[in-house]
């Protein structure tokens, strides 16, 4: 009987080890499921801030094209008036020279 009431004992306190390691083994987890809910947070927000760079950028290069084309706009316009006051100059001395042509006996 002293047997079985020494094994008996081992067992209860093997099995108050098993529940101390098994607590412990609970608080781990749950810490760890708590810091990776954090994480994933985390890392939300980041996504979300990346996400608004980002359109900030978007819009940015946008405007700057805008811009970029409403010059290229004024570029091409003042070009074609400087190229229609060239062709307009060198017709008008052109008519000049031929009427002056006509003119001589």
């Amino acid at each position: 009987m002293g047997d079985t009431t020494v094994s008996l004992r081992r067992k209860i306190v093997s099995a108050g080890d098993l529940q101390s390691v098994v607590r412990t083994m609970k608080a781990v987890a749950a810490s760890s499921i708590g810091q990776y809910e954090e994480a994933v947070r985390a890392l939300g927000e980041y996504y979300r801030n990346v996400e608004l760079g980002l359109g900030f950028v978007s819009a940015a290069q946008d405007q700057r094209r805008q811009l970029r084309e409403s010059q290229d706009e004024r570029l091409r316009a003042r070009s074609a008036r400087s190229c229609l006051a060239q062709t307009r100059d060198w017709l008008a001395s052109l008519t000049i020279w031929w009427l002056t042509m006509q003119l001589r006996p």
